[in-house]
């Protein structure tokens, strides 16, 4: 009985996390939604609390920052085990317990090796545990409910990393690439050239004919859009002060705080617990909020303060120095927020429909002078766009862009922020070339940029036919050239000060010890690399190091293919997360 105690407390301090998913049927609204399953506020903030009670219990500090984090990362874990456990359900990963049995057996759960009647000499006794299961059924029904869910993971994790290939022919190229190595200096001639870099406007129109494929462009298309945001209106927040002005009247004539909190209190965190947020000290509030907690009495409420958030009403209960000596109150508040109410969600509704019908009979423009309303259009963009700024990330709607002509106007979208859009395709244009006109200043840049490095490539062979070899570095430096040192420079590597060279690394990777490099001109500039030592890679060490390489580049491609089959399961459930409403994000 005493070992099964022991399991169980052991349980509940690592494995809460069984616990935190568990759900009751509660009415509330709702917090969020993962695949098929609906987390209400007080279900999600059950957990939340839960998860910051077991990560506090861990030493970490629970500041606002960290809660957020914490906050995010919760929901994260959510997410996942949803995925997961549709997977195995779908895989029907449900392992017997012989099959179980036999896996604790070789693989204890760490709670199970730090109780002290299996261990001997302080020393966890294999043996003793396979007696204790053989012996105690209850105890070896909780140890098996502990290891169970972890298993079907495991097993789920190992079906879908054996997807991963492993080529060795391809590691050991690979490992040959990381093993060829140069140390040295690279001698960058970017003084800057004298004389008149202008550039004429035949040497314009002759850039643009001789690179004209380079100026070629993907399709593309644009949106003209209305914006309609279900914002408050002033009515509305007049409705809010006035609310919190009564409430407020109540109070001070002998109203309980604690109830009345309870019953009107928008704020989801402290409203049920009456109001109470607790000590906090200065710094922690918005300056309004955080003004009126030090200029009321203890004891007393103050009148109804406005922030970004809505009404306040602040009663203070108590004023202490900490351990720091800092100041601190103790204070309850009531939130009311500025919020849309019926009828100005009933109006933006109306309008929005209006301006829907209006746009598709008459045209987008028509419907903004018409009714008032401010017609915006999105920058040019692409089929395989993520991001267009106004709109935001709407791959769908670039989607629908693609494959509708101009003037067809998308049904009513609703952005993240429940806010409605009227858009109507506007632009069109198939594969085609940057206009000449467009693509001017960027053709001057390139002219003048081709213009420096010829004069910089002219200095730097002149550099080279009046200097010898063994000079070259310390007339580099008296002429104030860049010199960039590299170390363990492979082909992948890239150079301080002057990034990606490819060109450059491979000239160098070439030479042996004690050489230079031949003189290199690119776009970026004139380069010339001296080599100072040089590693080989060869064939006896890669038959040393062979299988550590093998199974580090194994692992590496097994979690590549767990993180992208997550990512792609990540996308297709479908997730509607309604957090912000309750928590600062």
């Amino acid at each position: 009985m005493r070992i099964f105690k022991t399991v169980i407390t052991t349980t509940l301090t690592i494995c809460f996390i069984s616990g935190l998913f568990a759900q009751k049927e509660r009415n509330g609204e709702i917090a969020g939604r993962i695949g098929s399953k609906t987390y209400t506020y007080e279900e999600y903030n059950s957990i939340l609390n839960n998860y910051y009670q077991y990560w506090q219990k861990q030493g970490v500090k629970l500041t606002d920052d960290k809660k957020k984090e914490l906050n995010n990362q919760c929901w994260e874990e959510l997410v996942a085990r949803q995925i997961y456990d549709e997977e195995i359900m779908k895989r029907k990963i449900n392992p017997s317990d012989d099959e179980l049995y036999n896996h604790t057996l070789k693989n204890p759960p760490q709670a199970v090796k730090s109780i002290k009647d299996l261990q001997t000499n302080n020393k966890f006794d294999k043996n003793k545990f396979k007696i204790a299961m053989e012996k105690t059924p209850e105890f070896k029904k909780n140890v098996l409910d502990v290891v169970r869910d972890q298993y079907r993971y495991d097993k789920l994790f190992s079906s879908i990393k054996a997807g991963a290939k492993v080529n060795t022919d391809s590691i050991y190229r690979e490992w040959k690439k990381a093993n060829n190595k140069a140390d040295g200096k690279v001698i960058s001639f970017d003084l800057k050239p004298s004389g008149n870099l202008a550039v004429e406007s035949d040497e314009i129109e002759k850039y643009y004919k001789e690179n004209y494929e380079t100026f070629k462009r993907d399709p593309i298309r644009k949106y003209r859009y209305i914006k309609i945001s279900n914002s408050p209106s002033s009515q509305d927040s007049i409705n809010a002060q006035t609310k919190a002005d009564s409430l407020y009247h109540i109070l001070t004539h002998g109203g309980d705080f604690e109830k009345i909190a309870q019953k009107h209190s928008q704020d989801p965190g402290s409203g049920q617990k009456g109001g109470d947020l607790g000590y906090f000290g200065k710094g922690r509030m918005v300056p309004e909020f955080e003004k009126t907690c030090w200029d009321t009495p203890v004891g007393e409420i103050a009148k109804p303060v406005k922030t970004r958030f809505g009404w306040h009403i602040i009663k203070i209960f108590d004023r202490k120095t900490n351990e720091q000596g800092q100041e601190e109150v103790k204070a309850s508040h009531i939130l009311i927020k500025f919020e849309p109410g019926i009828e100005t969600i009933e109006n933006n509704k109306r309008l929005t429909q209006q301006a829907f019908d209006l746009t598709k009979e008459k045209g987008i423009r028509v419907a903004g002078d018409q009714l008032g309303l401010t017609v915006q259009e999105t920058e040019e963009f692409k089929e395989k766009d993520r991001y267009t700024p106004g709109l935001g990330a709407v791959p769908e709607l670039f989607k629908f862009a693609f494959e509708n002509p101009v003037g067809t106007v998308h049904d009513i979208y609703t952005g993240r922020n429940n806010e409605k859009f009227i858009l109507q395709i506007s632009d069109s244009l198939g594969v085609h070339y940057a206009s000449l006109e467009k693509e001017k200043e960027n053709i001057i840049r390139l002219i003048q940029r081709k213009k420096k490095v010829n004069a910089q490539y002219d200095y730097a062979q002149k550099f080279i036919q009046s200097y010898p070899p063994e000079d070259y570095l310390k007339i580099a430096e008296k002429d104030s050239l860049t010199i960039v040192e590299f170390k363990d420079l492979t082909e992948n590597s890239t150079f301080t000060k002057l990034g990606s060279i490819p060109e450059l690394t491979t000239a160098i990777l070439s030479k042996a010890k004690g050489q230079f490099t031949d003189l290199l001109l690119n776009e970026k500039g004139v380069y010339l690399a001296y080599v100072s030592n040089r590693q080989y890679a060869n064939d006896k060490t890669w038959q040393k190091e062979k299988n550590k390489e093998i199974k580090k580049v194994r692992d590496q491609l097994q979690n590549n293919q767990l993180n992208k089959w997550y990512a792609n399961q990540k996308q297709k459930i479908k997730v509607e997360d309604n957090r912000k409403k309750y928590y600062k994000l």
